[in-house]
């Protein structure tokens, strides 16, 4: 397990990231074309079926328009326009399933059903890694910034982007240690390295940050720590 964490520890997730998403974006792109390709005949078959559903509906509503003159056709499209929400609602969802009942595509063949499970495989298999890797980058940033990181893992694994969010809220309250780049909660020397983290205004004796360049309660220029240990 130290091992592991060490490793862990050691890994440029930014370069991860990186390769991950021109990875995802290639299977997802290449591979939603294949799918597309593969079933091109079933696809025209049903935009062809949509279409002409659409261009039937159309010419029924001109040749109901037609007859606005007739008092009983008036009354007919009263009555549908101002029915209830439920009836209208059902009526569309009785439309839509009678669509897709009445459809008629052609069967896919079985290669094309194969490039589709192995391209939803695929997609399964990026969520799963994403979702992992999120995971072990909240170990390794909150290690990093002496937070917990076994905690912060098991949170991920369970909530993922919203524990993203907590933790990077919650890391920005914390410092970072201008001379070892180590974050930590606040205090005045960092416990990495020893260098100050707070400096005092050599004019007014104000605290301020150790990287300061001028002082925020009088306005004086502030010899930062560095500049003092290299004289």
């Amino acid at each position: 397990m130290g091992k592991f964490t060490s490793k862990l520890m050691e890994r440029n997730f930014r370069k991860i990231a990186k390769w991950f998403l021109l990875v995802s974006l290639l299977i997802v792109i290449g591979g939603g074309s294949l799918v597309g390709f593969t079933y091109r005949t079933q696809l025209g078959e049903a935009l062809s079926g949509y279409q002409s559903v659409q261009s039937n509906e159309n010419n029924g509503q001109a040749e109901f328009r037609g007859m606005g003159e007739n008092a009983h056709s008036n009354e007919i499209y009263w009555h549908s326009e101002f029915m209830d929400g439920e009836d209208s609602h059902g009526l569309r969802e009785s439309e839509d399933f009678a669509f897709f009942d009445s459809l008629q595509v052609t069967e896919p063949t079985k290669q094309a059903e194969i490039v589709l499970d192995v391209f939803l495989a695929l997609c399964s298999l990026l969520f799963l890694a994403y979702w992992i890797l999120i995971a072990f980058w909240l170990y390794q940033a909150a290690e990093k910034a002496s937070m917990h990181g076994p905690i912060w893992f098991v949170l991920g694994l369970f909530f993922n982007v919203g524990t993203v969010l907590v933790f990077v809220l919650s890391r920005s309250f914390q410092k970072v240690c201008l001379n070892c780049g180590l974050r930590q909660h606040p205090s005045n020397y960092c416990r990495n390295c020893g260098f100050p983290m707070h400096v005092k205004c050599p004019v007014c004796d104000s605290v301020i940050e150790a990287d300061d360049l001028y002082c925020p309660s009088c306005g004086a220029k502030v010899k930062g720590p560095s500049e003092e240990t290299e004289q």
